[in-house]
């Protein structure tokens, strides 16, 4: 007997089901009825097999165990990871007779297209692209390798049915290379569950943060490439003009420059202006995004002009306004949908200027008036649960 809906077969080229983003799109298919089949490569061998409630099942592959992987085992255990994807799914096919599959990036999108090629009646195949593949391959390998990618990449979606993007620029790659595929644009939206139900007072009252203050934040991985240290600087500058009465600094995160991030507060007195928060639960970040006024975004690299980080959405959903660099797609995003504050420059001066306009702000006046709730995994999930629904329409349900 099969299932009134086809099971959904997920590829995910890392561990990715215990991050929360990947729970609420495979809670939201469960809630639709749907059964979901995960195959993930865990390189370091840390994750038990899952069977939850027979409606989620979690298959962990290690092939190359290593907590850091060089150029050439990462592309080995990519190409051994999708033999491995073909086998299972071939061997889901057999079980039920069709399958949607879902490819989660380039890494798993070859042994996805050698099932929707060997079993062309049983395969609804959906890609779910996050980045323009090319220039990260020849960002990471070589320019000839990139070229080499998008030749493979042009001819591998020609097999796909559905294309989901989180944002426009990587739409409009795949509108040129996908041949008219339809394209669907999901933007990397929190479900509305992790977002704290309290006021801003009553998030501050509980995190024993200042309440009269205006206070700016900082989420995400302590390394080069974010203005960290112009921000640090900036804070000290802040406390040199007098300004901490009307100003609160919360920086949470951890990476190559946690140490440096806890010695520059310390040996600057930093500490009444400053917290500082390393490893936390992620229930408890957005309740700091939830007691935040400003979210503090800065992002450099080529990858920033067309991608959405995720904290970008986060502190959208919190009603944190983000204060963006100039020349990202972040940017574009906030103009688009009017709000956030956007900087052409983000030396420490200028963002000491802009920090203290902020505090002496009596009206907010870069406060918007958008719900919230607009920016929450909920608003969207009709869509996606859509396409997985056309595969009712476009598997035909017989054994092969």
């Amino acid at each position: 007997m099969h299932d009134k809906k086809p099971p959904v077969l997920m590829f995910l080229s890392k561990a990715l089901y215990p991050e929360s983003r990947t729970k609420q799109k495979i809670q939201s298919l469960v809630q639709r009825g749907f059964k979901v089949y995960v195959l993930q490569l865990d390189r370091e061998g840390r994750f038990d097999n899952l069977n939850v409630l027979n409606r989620v099942f979690v298959r962990n592959i290690t092939l190359l165990r290593s907590r850091s992987f060089g150029k050439i085992k990462y592309a080995l255990n990519a190409v051994l990871f999708q033999v491995i994807e073909f086998l299972y799914g071939a061997y889901l096919v057999k079980k039920y007779g069709c399958l949607i599959v879902h490819a989660n990036d380039f890494n798993t999108l070859f042994g996805a297209y050698l099932l929707k090629k060997v079993f062309p009646n049983n395969i609804m195949l959906i890609y779910d692209a996050y980045e323009l593949t090319p220039f990260v391959y020849s960002d990471w390998y070589s320019e000839n390798l990139g070229k080499l990618v998008y030749g493979v990449e042009t001819k591998l979606v020609r097999y796909v049915d559905y294309i989901l993007v989180p944002s426009y620029p990587v739409g409009v790659y795949f509108e040129i290379i996908s041949n008219d595929k339809p394209i669907i644009h999901l933007y990397n939206f929190p479900s509305s569950k992790l977002i704290p139900s309290v006021s801003k007072q009553q998030a501050r009252a509980f995190l024993n943060l200042p309440r009269d203050k205006v206070i700016i934040t900082y989420v995400g991985s302590m390394r080069v490439g974010i203005a960290l240290e112009e921000f640090l600087e900036a804070i000290r500058l802040i406390k040199k003009r007098k300004l901490k009465k009307k100003l609160h600094f919360v920086i949470i995160g951890h990476g190559p420059l946690s140490n440096f991030v806890k010695k520059f507060i310390k040996e600057n007195n930093l500490e009444d202006i400053t917290t500082f928060k390393s490893m936390i639960p992620r229930e408890e970040i957005f309740m700091y995004l939830k007691a935040s006024d400003y979210s503090y975004i800065i992002l450099q690299g080529e990858n920033m002009k067309i991608a959405t980080p995720w904290k970008l959405s986060e502190s959208l959903a919190c009603g944190a306004i983000p204060i963006v660099n100039e020349g990202t797609y972040a940017a574009k995003l906030l103009r688009k949908i009017g709000t956030g504050i956007i900087i052409k420059n983000f030396d420490p001066l200028h963002l000491a200027d802009l920090f203290e306009e902020l505090g002496n702000s009596t009206n907010n006046y870069y406060r918007h008036n958008i719900d919230p709730k607009v920016f929450t995994w909920e608003r969207q999930e009709k869509e996606f649960i859509r396409v997985h629904e056309e595969g009712e329409v476009l598997c035909r349900y017989k054994k092969t």
